[in-house]
């Protein structure tokens, strides 16, 4: 059994295993900035994707972290009612989510 047939090295798992964390990391990055808003119930996608870029994620990850959140049903997406009231920072920071401009999150 042991010889060549014997188990295949695995190799690192560095990948896998950082990919598991970067959910607990966003969603803690999501949690910490809805935390420091006064409500306590909802803050900007600008505000999040700042927390989210500080732990050095780029856009498409942040994106591909705040969706599967959103699938996952870990956070709430939607769009902000006063657009005329937003910042270009706040209007760049969006994120698109079932054809709609979503600037806004919250904790389920």
């Amino acid at each position: 059994m042991g010889g060549r047939g014997g188990s295949p090295n695995p190799g690192p798992q560095a990948p896998a295993a950082a990919q598991a964390p970067a959910g607990d990391v966003a969603l803690q990055a999501v949690e910490s900035a809805i935390s420091e808003e006064r409500n306590k119930a909802v803050t900007t996608m600008e505000r999040v994707r700042g927390r989210l870029a500080a732990l050095g994620m780029g856009r498409e990850q942040q994106d591909a972290e705040l969706r599967r959140l959103f699938r996952a049903r870990k956070i709430i997406l939607t769009p902000v009612n006063n657009q005329k009231m937003m910042t270009q920072a706040e209007r760049d920071a969006r994120i698109e989510v079932g054809g709609e401009l979503k600037g806004l999150v919250m904790m389920t």
